[in-house]
């Protein structure tokens, strides 16, 4: 039996290990994987699959367990202010300072529905349907030259990737460049300490804007985005296959391994929040169409 498992086991990581490139199938061999396991444990197939999801399901959930009105703006709102640019609801805009960005604080994922509108004209000709709506943002557009984003794990700063390329949005890691050993203690620091001050947020990624490395080395930079759970390490599509798909593997681990931390140590949630949350999620994921929003309150 003990063999059956630890071969089973085998298995899965390594056809984990192959598809991993893309996390979304990271996702699905993980459940595979525990799956498999199950099976050979002699439990039904299709109860074993089940089960798995379940499992990864509720372990990512407790990674960030968030308040439940937690998303895109309010995440920020607890972030000091030196490290922001000029943000609010839409529906609250007095006087901007153009050009600015819109983006909805919930159903987002790889810039979907981000507009950049440079004048009160472009503003004011914007569909009534996205003017009045309560979960679109608006964030002060920061010109400066350099993007990058920040891998933030239980107090450790995991990694620093560069994102390369002269667009206004930059969505996803087209060109990117690892940074990671480049960087200075003082900005280091200055991550954990806006990291400290949003409750409950134990891994994520920041993504900022600076305006040179010698700034960004003094701790001087504009947080865009605190993405949360499914903050993705991008040092995945800065190397080639196999190192990439190892830091996937790693990604995926380190959340199942937190999550496990904070529910034995009852800094998760308790069972009635949780199925709240699974209510949430579940419905996040169906109104915004996005599978990511099933594993975690605010990605």
């Amino acid at each position: 039996m003990v063999q059956e498992v630890i071969i089973g086991a085998i298995i899965a990581i390594i056809i984990f290990f192959i598809l991993s490139k893309l996390v979304f199938f990271g996702f699905v061999f993980a459940i595979v994987g525990i799956a498999f396991i199950l099976i050979n444990m002699r439990v039904n197939g299709f109860l074993s699959v089940f089960i798995a999801f379940f499992i990864v399901w509720i372990l990512f959930l407790n990674v960030n367990p968030y308040d439940f009105n937690m998303n895109k703006l309010t995440v920020l709102e607890n972030i000091p202010k030196k490290y922001l640019t000029k943000q609010g609801l839409l529906t609250k805009i007095k006087d901007p300072e153009y050009p600015i960005i819109l983006k909805p604080v919930r159903c987002t994922a790889l810039s979907r529905g981000i507009i950049f509108v440079e004048n009160s004209d472009k503003l004011k000709r914007l569909d009534k349907t996205i003017l009045d709506n309560k979960e679109y943002m608006y964030q002060k557009y920061i010109d400066w030259k350099y993007e990058a984003g920040v891998l933030y794990e239980y107090g450790n700063i995991v990694s620093v990737v560069r994102k390369d390329g002269n667009e206004k949005i930059r969505a996803y890691c087209k060109k990117c460049t690892d940074i990671t050993f480049e960087v200075s203690g003082t900005f280091k620091n200055s991550i954990k300490q806006a990291a400290s001050q949003i409750p409950n947020f134990n891994v994520g990624r920041f993504d900022i804007r600076y305006k040179n490395d010698s700034e960004l080395q003094k701790g001087n930079f504009i947080i865009l985005e605190a993405n949360g759970t499914l903050g993705f390490d991008l040092r995945k599509t800065t190397y080639n296959f196999l190192v990439g798909g190892s830091f996937t593997i790693r990604w995926i681990i380190i959340r199942l391994l937190y999550g496990f931390y904070n529910i034995i140590s009852f800094n998760g949630y308790n069972p009635i929040k949780l199925i709240q949350v699974m209510c949430i999620t579940l419905y996040n994921t169906w109104s915004c169409r996005d599978w990511e929003k099933l594993f975690a309150l605010y990605t």
